[in-house]
């Protein structure tokens, strides 16, 4: 069992994301953490190896089953900030920081 898993802008180039986050919980100790991010609303058709499409709110709905979101991020060229409703488009990517839900 993993303490963290850190997965970079690699949850949109699988087919079923649900899948992978329960995977990655599955890997983990109990008070494990994940961080991980994703690219913030990159069209598919831009990119033929993405198989997910992600806003803010999307991203935190697929991890909320299995993580508590402890701290979500924007970043970008710009550097990083915390993200929000009225930041998010702002974003290149979104990063969170989550904790493993208890079994």
């Amino acid at each position: 069992r993993f303490d963290i898993v850190v997965s970079f802008e690699t949850l949109e180039h699988v087919k079923d994301d649900l899948l992978m986050i329960k995977t990655f919980s599955r890997l983990m100790k109990q008070n494990g953490y994940l961080i991980i991010s994703v690219p913030n609303n990159y069209p598919k058709d831009d990119n033929p190896y993405h198989f997910q499409v992600y806003n803010r709110d999307r991203f935190i709905r697929v991890l909320e089953d299995e993580f508590s979101l402890i701290q979500m991020y924007n970043y970008n060229v710009d550097g990083i900030d915390i993200s929000t409703k009225e930041n998010e488009h702002a974003s290149e990517c979104f990063l969170a920081l989550c904790k493993k839900r208890s079994d």
